[in-house]
């Protein structure tokens, strides 16, 4: 008996309306339990910002809350705060001496090098295999809740490998699928969990298959293949090795099938008339019965695929499993099919909850406008439910944060009306919102503005005006403004319970900057008279000039591999700006490492290595020929007494180019320390290959173009007759087709000046370096550097430096001598083929010295000529270098007042004085 159109109309009212009972739970009628899911959230995804406005919304509630104080204290230890987050802890304890997460994280702070935060030790302890210990620290972030979204499959995949775990693994994973049906990894989660016990394998095996016919379905493939040999297979299983077997041959498969004995297809018999699969399908419907009423409503529709009531069945049942997408095209169709109004209830639910789902994952990418645009759509089709108004409420702090993130960029980037246009907009959405105000505000203060700053300030509601966040906002404005007694007296307003530790550390700062100021005044007269002093020194220094020369230089080496010469022109300009210059500069350059031999030692060393050897001996591919690479750099940089900048990019014409520069700053700390903090990406110009990349023509490879991507920090310590200093270095060395690699450097002396004065003086010292690679990648088959990387070098040397003038001529000479040791690894002699074979490990200890020296001669008021030599072995090679060029300055008046040290126009790529 085929249902009645009345029926099936109550049935859709029947599924819609447990679809809006069991929907997403968008609308929490406790706004600080929503505030801490919130939170959570954000936080388990690693937007720490987020977070922290949610717990700190929450504090702003109810300050003495729990979950908010260690929520913060987690933030702050996953920014690598550790004081920030004490402070946290401390107020946790202080208001809940009960809570043990207050004692678990002060006992992990006392742990230097471990985990920071408890997801952090989650996911640690589970590497480590100590499952127990994981699953403590995952419910620690989010106590009785259900996990949150993007660590709920983690969580409940390591927890199916507990003894007790399963089930409740299989009904989160259940739930999870069901409020996420787009998420394909969690469906193959459950399914592959249901594959591991008989009662659900072959439940699991009918998902596999589902998911199997998806785009990106191959590891859907490779697990119901593993399920069903895995089965202990009886005949009526028949159907799910042919269903396999019709998508892909396997004889393991096709094997299990015949030795079923019953595998062959069933023969049609004459009997009593099979039952209407629709009236079984809305049947099992009715009990509940989902997997039931599925195979029945599609056994329907294999019959009549436009069958409205089969179609309007299934379309129940995934919207009873909340799988709203599928639910919303299958009531459609339904609709389309036949009485649209029996199915208006259910499609109606379908749509408005697929809208809202849309809506969660276009906010969780980060597309607001798009999620805002969704839930207005759902709020439209069904006023009446909340749960689209509660997540489009939500939106705002999203909002608010994005535009605030936006005018930064803007501002940054000199844009002041892009960023007013973009927080104007925000405020108007969020008029409470403090951030907003007090980042416009400031806005208008860089443009000028101060009246409308203020008068934006005092425009906020008064409902917001003495919250905790506002009123730290008053007094950052005022700390911007210069105004420390105001600053103080907003913050003074805060209750002790609601302040932070940013806003006590305001208040400090506030509290120093108004004692200092009076020093400060008398301070700035004393440095208004050195400025004066030199101001006609740095005047000089910031002259226009034109310099151009060229460079040339030569290291020993194995033609065709690690023997190199290298011809650069490097033209510079230098333009006064402010208080520094900018640099431009152009360097043409030219690369020849000499051809490579044709016996099999040579050709299996370079590129394809064996095999391309083997392929060149047998004359299938041609010998790599001379390397040789040429092109044309191009960089722009700005320096000045203490700062200096540099980006650009190694010649255009390589076979492989990158983008290099630099950042650095200089200063003192007191009157005898003074220091250089670098940030840079440089060229690493061992070699042709790690310099420019190269091809291998016999097998067609690219590879090489290495650059060094770190940062190095120097101090020293002058005590007048002598002084120490020292040095630290961490760089990732990477390029293309290379292996990775990171070299670490420390060093540092002694010196002892034997003259100083205003032309120039000589100086002595003793220098210790060490210097580590993880990698020996010297090598210049695929995937090595051809560059020197020795897992331990050491020198200890005798450097000399000796600059001064005489009248026209001015000179630095740097030398050392002494003695170095290094020791490389055994490296792989192909990394393209993964062969066993490796090079010998190299140990040595010898002489090593250096010697850089420049002489530079002012030919007329304005030009001037230098040169420079250049010899080392300061590591496994001999290199000698030298330059010459030309340099006009631009005004005479600059030009005699010069710095007395040459200033010598090195090369970008291969400076000869650092």
């Amino acid at each position: 008996m085929r249902p009645t159109p009345t029926r099936l109309r109550q049935l859709a009212c029947v599924a819609a309306c447990a679809a809006l009972g069991a929907g997403p739970a968008l609308a929490q009628p406790d706004a600080r339990a929503a505030l801490a899911e919130q939170a959570m959230h954000w936080q388990s995804l690693g937007r720490l910002e987020l977070a922290e406005a949610s717990w700190r919304k929450l504090l702003s509630a109810d300050p003495q809350s729990a979950d908010a104080l260690y929520g913060m204290a987690q933030v702050e230890l996953a920014r690598g705060r550790p004081a920030q987050a004490q402070d946290w802890i401390a107020r946790l304890r202080a208001a809940h001496p009960a809570d043990a997460r207050a004692a678990r994280l002060e006992a992990r702070l006392r742990q230097p090098g471990g985990p920071a935060t408890d997801l952090q030790a989650a996911r640690a302890a589970a590497r480590a295999g100590r499952t127990e210990e994981a699953l403590q620290a995952y419910r620690a972030i989010f106590g009785n809740r259900p996990p949150p979204e993007p660590i709920a499959l983690e969580y409940y995949q390591l927890l199916a490998g507990t003894p007790q775990g399963w089930d409740e693994s299989r009904r989160g994973l259940e739930q999870l699928a069901r409020s996420r049906p787009d998420r394909q990894d969690v469906r193959l989660a459950l399914a592959q969990l249901q594959t591991y016990r008989d009662a659900t394998r072959r439940e699991g095996i009918r998902s596999l298959a589902e998911l199997a016919r998806l785009p990106n379905g191959s590891a859907a493939r490779e697990a119901w293949r593993q399920a069903l040999l895995w089965l202990d297979a009886r005949p009526a299983d028949a159907a799910l090795y042919r269903d396999y077997l019709s998508m892909q041959s396997d004889p393991a498969v096709a094997q299990r099938l015949d030795g079923l004995g019953t595998a062959r297809a069933p023969q049609a018999t004459e009997g009593p008339a099979a039952p209407d699969p629709l009236r079984l399908g809305f049947a099992a419907f009715e009990r509940g019965d989902l997997g039931a009423a599925e195979r029945h409503f599609r056994a329907a529709l294999r019959q009549r695929p436009t069958h409205a009531d089969a179609l309007g069945g299934l379309g129940l049942v995934r919207l009873r499993q909340q799988q709203f997408a599928q639910a919303e095209d299958l009531l459609t169709q339904a609709s389309r099919s036949g009485n649209g109004r029996r199915w208006s209830a259910a499609l109606r639910s379908a749509t408005y909850w697929n809208l809202v789902g849309q809506a969660s994952a276009a906010r969780e990418r980060g597309d607001l406008a798009s999620a805002r645009q969704l839930l207005e759509r759902a709020i439209q089709l069904d006023p009446a439910q909340p749960a689209a108004r509660g997540a489009l409420a939500g939106l705002a702090d999203m909002r608010a944060a994005q535009a605030r993130a936006q005018a930064r960029r803007e501002a940054d980037a000199g844009d002041s009306a892009g960023a007013r246009r973009t927080l104007e907009a925000a405020l108007a959405e969020a008029p409470g919102n403090p951030w907003l105000r007090y980042d416009l505000a400031l806005v208008y203060r860089r443009m000028d503005l101060p009246s409308e700053a203020h008068a934006l300030m005092e425009a906020m509601p008064a409902a917001q005006r003495d919250t905790p966040d506002a009123l730290h906002a008053q007094a950052l404005l005022a700390a911007d403004a210069g105004d420390p007694a105001a600053g103080m007296a907003y913050l003074d307003r805060i209750p002790d319970a609601s302040r932070t530790a940013d806003m006590n550390a305001l208040r400090q700062k506030l509290q120093s900057t108004a004692e200092a100021r009076r020093a400060d005044l008398d301070r700035q007269q004393a440095e208004l008279e050195a400025r004066q002093a030199t101001e006609r020194r740095a005047e000089a220094e910031r002259a226009p000039q034109l310099a151009a020369g060229t460079v040339y230089r030569h290291r020993s080496g194995e033609p065709g591999l690690g023997r190199l010469s290298d011809v650069q022109t490097p033209i510079e300009a230098h333009l006064p700006a402010g208080e520094g210059r900018i640099v431009l500069g152009v360097t043409p350059t030219e690369l020849r490492a000499g051809t490579l031999g044709v016996d099999a030692g040579s050709a299996s060393r370079f590129g394809g290595g064996m095999w391309a050897a083997q392929r060149q001996a047998a004359g299938l591919a041609p010998p790599p020929g001379e390397q040789r690479a040429q092109g044309v750099g191009l960089h722009v940089g700005y320096e000045d007494a203490n700062f200096s900048a540099s980006l650009g990019t190694t010649p255009q014409g390589f076979e492989h180019s990158n983008v290099v520069g630099h950042l650095a700053y200089s200063g003192r700390l007191g009157e005898t320390v003074s220091f250089k903090a670098e940030l840079s990406r440089r060229p690493v110009t061992d070699s042709l290959l790690s310099f420019a990349g190269t091809r291998d023509p016999r097998t067609g490879l690219r590879w090489g173009g290495v650059v060094a991507t770190g940062g190095r920090l120097d101090l020293a310590r002058d005590f007048g007759s002598w002084g120490v200093y020292g040095r630290g270095a961490v760089h990732s060395i990477t390029g293309l087709h290379v292996e990775d690699n990171r070299r670490h450097a420390l060093g540092g002396g002694v010196y002892l000046p034997l003259s100083r004065g205003p032309d120039g003086g000589l100086t002595v010292g003793l220098d210790v370096g060490l210097i580590s690679y993880d990698k020996n990648l010297g090598g210049f088959t695929y995937g090595q550097g051809g560059y020197f990387s020795p897992q331990r070098h050491a020198s200890l040397t005798l450097p000399i430096d000796w600059q001064g003038r005489d009248g026209r001529l001015s000179w630095r000479l740097n030398a050392s001598i002494g003695m170095q040791s290094f020791r490389e690894d055994p490296a792989p002699l192909s990394l393209l083929t993964g062969a066993a074979a490796f090079t010998a490990g190299t140990r040595h200890t010898g002489l090593a010295y250096n010697l850089a020296a420049v002489l530079e001669y002012r030919l007329a008021p304005q030009l001037y000529l230098g040169g420079a030599l250049g010899f080392n072995n300061a590591r496994d090679y001999r290199q000698f270098t030298g330059h010459a060029y030309l340099r006009y300055v631009f005004g005479a008046g600059a030009a005699q007042d010069m710095p007395s040290v040459p200033r010598l126009l090195n090369s970008p790529y291969t400076p000869l004085f650092p």
